[in-house]
């Protein structure tokens, strides 16, 4: 995983990661701070929201990606757990999800990947949840990849396509 990985989740955890002003006078105060470095806040904040722009409008692959491939990316499976994991066959992996403590209008979400060429899936991985994924292009398809706790791994799969089936 490029981004949401396990060093990231860690330091996410630490108190401190993201600071957020509680006040208006904390606010000004850190301003005050910054300037006296030489830190120009405002011009730095145009800068990231620029930079940003640019990289998401040139580099979206969400047109390249199959229709069904988006639409679990777009699922809040934060919070779902898995309740089996099943290799049909060399190239088929199902896994199934109870998704009842997440914010879809489903319970369970059960997604078969088709044309699998890689998978890191442990062993006995009944009971991990889900906690974050992101999704890239591959040579011929997808990657997913997805950090899970309990056990804290981080998963890869890579395949051609994915059907996903909701059940309640």
């Amino acid at each position: 995983m490029k981004y949401f990985n396990k060093d990231w989740y860690k330091e996410m955890q630490v108190s401190g990661f993201l600071n957020f002003s509680e006040t208006v006078e904390e606010w000004e105060e850190m301003l005050r701070e910054s300037e006296k470095i030489g830190m120009d806040y405002k011009q730095r904040m145009d800068d990231l929201e620029q930079a940003y722009k640019d990289n998401y409008n040139s580099n979206s692959i969400k047109e390249r990606l199959a229709q069904n491939v988006v639409q679990l990316y777009e699922y809040s499976l934060h919070d779902s757990q898995v309740t089996s994991v099943e290799r049909r066959s060399k190239d088929t992996i199902i896994i199934t999800l109870d998704c009842s403590g997440t914010f879809n209008e489903f319970d369970k979400l059960k997604v078969t990947f088709t044309g699998v060429s890689k998978c890191s899936i442990p062993e006995n991985f009944e009971g991990a949840w889900w906690l974050c994924h992101e999704i890239d292009l591959a040579e011929d398809g997808f990657e997913l990849g997805v950090l899970f706790d309990c056990p804290f791994e981080e998963v890869m799969i890579c395949a051609k396509n994915v059907l996903l089936e909701i059940d309640n």
